[in-house]
């Protein structure tokens, strides 16, 4: 699966973009803050429906503009495709193949982007809360149920914190409560299954890009496993333990929605013992790790947006990391502000100057 081409109007700073790409690696270059970050967003919202950059995809909306047209063929095996993505200031218009929807599943299970920023090192430094979007989204991908299952534990989780603010009586609740220990259980499973099936694909590409011996390990930090439940009964029996400091503290205080994702070296928290280049590398091996899982279990390549990377990875490491993913037929998006450097690797480069892009003849 490759983009074919993509047009964008009033997204950003970038007034309107008409461009058509190659299948393999594509660079945009430029200076910073010319709209080369802007332009990835686009491809990555088009195909997953919200940004990387923000949870309210209004601040997309170009300043002044009341709205944001985004519009893509796509190319799925012999069968292309359009798609496009309309962005107001009340919702987002999704139209898959003429279609008008609501729902991006449908294109997720066909395409996966993968992206890489310079924010993207600090993974593992970050609050919790990022970390479990960031592994939600993967393992939605992963695992077709995961995505109903979390929307269902969302809606139940809601509606405990209502009645929780509002002191209904324990009768109310139990339906509810009932609920949350089958969801979270459920939960729990999903998420060790993606990470076991992760992990040997991880290792094996953080030994290609670390020297030395280093042991990789991968677990949910979890009030719920640490009481160690083994069924949705002990979920339940874990709950009614919290039920007086639930009902003082007026809100919901266990769950999969407060567990955290860590990562270790040799026993010890990444966070705590890796270096900066230690972290950089295993985000990005991180990354290789899911394109692997996503190849062995949809038969695909990924499309990868790997913004500014030159500024994080020193040559050798930039030119490992772009062989290794055109080992396998991936469309690669590659912003630089270093000017010429990929022209001989790149198969398309274009220059983005004040949100105009255009393409590099050199």
């Amino acid at each position: 699966m490759y983009f074919v081409n993509l047009f964008i109007e009033h997204f950003r700073n970038l007034q309107k973009v008409k461009v058509e790409f190659s299948p393999d690696l594509n660079v945009i270059e430029g200076l910073n803050a010319q709209g080369k970050t802007n332009f990835l967003e686009a491809l990555y919202l088009i195909a997953n429906g919200h940004s990387f950059r923000t949870r309210d995809y209004r601040e997309c909306i170009q300043q002044g503009q009341d709205l944001s047209l985004l519009k893509a063929n796509l190319q799925f095996e012999e069968l292309p495709s359009d798609l496009s993505v309309l962005l107001n200031i009340s919702t987002k218009q999704l139209a898959f193949e003429g279609k008008k929807t609501s729902r991006w599943s449908t294109l997720q299970k066909k395409l996966k982007l993968l992206v890489f920023t310079p924010d993207s090192v600090g993974l593992f430094r970050i609050s919790p809360s990022t970390r479990r979007t960031y592994l939600d989204q993967g393992i939605k991908l992963h695992l077709s149920e995961y995505a109903k299952v979390h929307s269902q534990y969302t809606k139940v989780l809601r509606q405990r914190k209502k009645l929780l603010e509002e002191g209904a009586s324990l009768s109310l609740r139990e339906p509810f409560d009932l609920q949350w220990a089958g969801l979270s259980f459920r939960l729990l499973e999903l998420r060790k299954k993606y990470l076991n099936a992760l992990l040997p694909f991880w290792k094996q590409r953080l030994k290609e890009s670390l020297k030395g011996s280093i042991e990789l390990d991968t677990f949910l930090e979890s009030d719920l496993l640490a009481k160690g439940v083994q069924s949705s009964q002990d979920c339940l029996e874990v709950l009614e333990s919290f039920r007086h400091l639930e009902e003082r503290r007026f809100r919901p205080l266990i769950g999969p929605h407060l567990d955290d994702w860590q990562v270790s070296f040799n026993g010890s928290l990444v966070k705590k013992v890796a270096s900066q280049g230690q972290q950089r590398l295993l985000v990005i091996a991180l990354k290789l790790a899911e394109a692997d899982l996503f190849w062995e279990t949809q038969k695909k390549a990924p499309v990868f947006l790997l913004d500014d990377v030159g500024s994080e990875l020193d040559p050798e490491h930039l030119s490992k990391l772009l062989t290794t993913l055109r080992q396998r037929p991936s469309q690669i998006f590659l912003s630089s502000a270093q000017v010429g450097v990929f022209k001989e690797a790149a198969k398309k480069v274009f220059r983005m100057e004040a949100g105009v892009l255009k393409e590099n003849f050199y």
